[in-house]
């Protein structure tokens, strides 16, 4: 009952964040204080290849809009609401993360990746 209470004031899309990572895992305070990559308030992607010509709608600016993992990794959100976020295999713990754009955080069906 309290998780459908505390999630009845989210949008769908962070309601399925909670229910992916846990209410303790996810933050949705776009001036949360992250243990990584904390100074990156904005991300602007850019390209003049491939990604320009077949991801156009990853090509924008991102804004930072929470973080997962107990505040460890931020993620960033565009207006288009695409994602820079970690992907599905990322593991902080294992000093593993691979950033990717993706319609989704978590990094599920991501077009751009590094």
């Amino acid at each position: 009952m309290l998780t459908t209470l505390a999630t009845a004031k989210l949008a769908k899309h962070q309601e399925d964040l909670v229910h992916k990572f846990g209410a303790e895992n996810v933050k949705f305070d776009k001036s949360v204080r992250t243990q990584f990559c904390n100074q990156c308030m904005e991300i602007t992607v850019e390209s003049r290849g491939g990604a320009m010509e077949h991801q156009p709608q990853r090509i924008v600016r991102y804004t930072k809009a929470g973080a997962l993992w107990e505040n460890m990794m931020p993620f960033w959100k565009s207006d288009n609401n695409q994602y820079i976020t970690p992907d599905p295999m990322s593991n902080p713990i294992m000093y593993y993360i691979k950033w990717v754009v993706s319609e989704s955080v978590g990094g599920f069906n991501a077009g751009l990746m590094n």
